[in-house]
């Protein structure tokens, strides 16, 4: 089931990161910082900081909570997800997913390198291995986001109805992959890592886990909206804070392009019915909800950082132990 051998971490990592894909992102972060930039101005310029300043304590507090919630769910689902193909310690993937995030503020979008090189390194996994787990949990991340626009699209009242519209497309789309993952060509083509997908319990709880954090992503979105004491309906909460989510996953990086998303969508749902200069206030939105998510992301990644780092010297002196007798 692994394909290890022969292969060092920096070899692994020169085969995630190829010469294409770095110029590829390092533009997308000279974009992304232009669009970040003006986000910043637009809210500078525009912006009524006052209410920011006078914002309650447990607001803030509620945030950053949201945040701290997301990112446990996340490592969570990275962690579950993995089962069929190797148990792991709940608190490394935890780390893990903390480092990574931490990571991907970079110019290049380290975490998804350093994601490969540590479960490569250190779970002795083979880079098709992690691929393939890679590709289940986005998979469901990418049937969850699209239900929930395509729900409150077609039905924009988070009500009974719009529950059991989004309960459908859930079902559906599960009952879809696991079939897929179940049919003799993907057995032949996984060789056995398809039950990332069609084992029924881990698939299961891959939703379940990933709309929790949909439903973390949209309280932090609406403690946003309500530091900045905005008139945002619970739909229109929800459908500026898939957009953040389907941005943040862009191949050219998270830098400045989920920002400027949330400004101009949040501007463009509310024009009809808002007055005033939305474009400033929309850029106070974004970079409000992106600085609880960066506070958690930077300061517990930066500490989890240092546990990933003492984990993988002591490996390597194992190893040179090891290779010494």
């Amino acid at each position: 089931m692994n394909d290890t051998g022969g292969k060092s971490g920096r070899e692994v990592a020169r085969r995630v990161l190829t010469p294409r894909k770095i110029v590829v992102q390092a533009i997308g972060f000279v974009i992304g910082s232009i669009l970040l930039a003006w986000c910043i101005w637009t809210a500078i310029t525009n912006g009524e900081w006052e209410r920011l300043e006078n914002a309650e304590w447990w607001m803030v507090a509620a945030l950053i909570g949201c945040s701290f919630i997301s990112a446990i769910i996340n490592g969570t689902i990275f962690w579950r997800t993995a089962w069929p193909l190797k148990r792991m310690k709940w608190i490394d993937l935890q780390s893990i997913n903390l480092t990574a995030s931490l990571l991907n503020y970079a110019p290049i979008r380290l975490g998804l390198v350093f994601r490969y090189m540590y479960h490569y390194r250190m779970d002795g996994l083979g880079i098709i291995p992690i691929t393939t787990w890679f590709v289940a949990v986005t998979l469901v991340l990418f049937a969850c986001v699209s239900g929930a626009i395509m729900t409150t699209i077609i039905h924009p009242h988070l009500d009974i109805t719009w529950a059991l519209l989004l309960i459908a497309w859930v079902i559906v789309s599960a009952a879809i992959l696991w079939t897929a993952a179940r049919t003799e060509a993907a057995r032949r083509i996984a060789r056995g890592r398809e039950q990332l997908l069609a084992d029924t319990r881990t698939l299961v709880a891959n939703y379940l886990l990933r709309m929790c954090d949909l439903a973390a992503w949209t309280a932090r979105m609406t403690i946003a909206a309500m530091i900045l004491d905005l008139p945002l309906t619970m739909a229109e909460t929800f459908l500026i804070s898939m957009a953040a989510i389907a941005l943040s996953l862009n191949p050219l990086g998270r830098f400045g392009f989920r920002e400027a998303t949330v400004a101009i969508v949040a501007g463009h749902i509310v024009s009809e019915r808002m007055d005033g200069d939305l474009e400033g206030t929309m850029a106070q939105l974004a970079l409000v909800e992106s600085a609880g998510e960066a506070v958690i992301n930077i300061g517990l990644g930066l500490v989890a950082a240092i546990w990933v780092g003492y984990r993988w010297n002591t490996r390597e002196q194992e190893d040179d132990q090891s290779d010494g007798r």
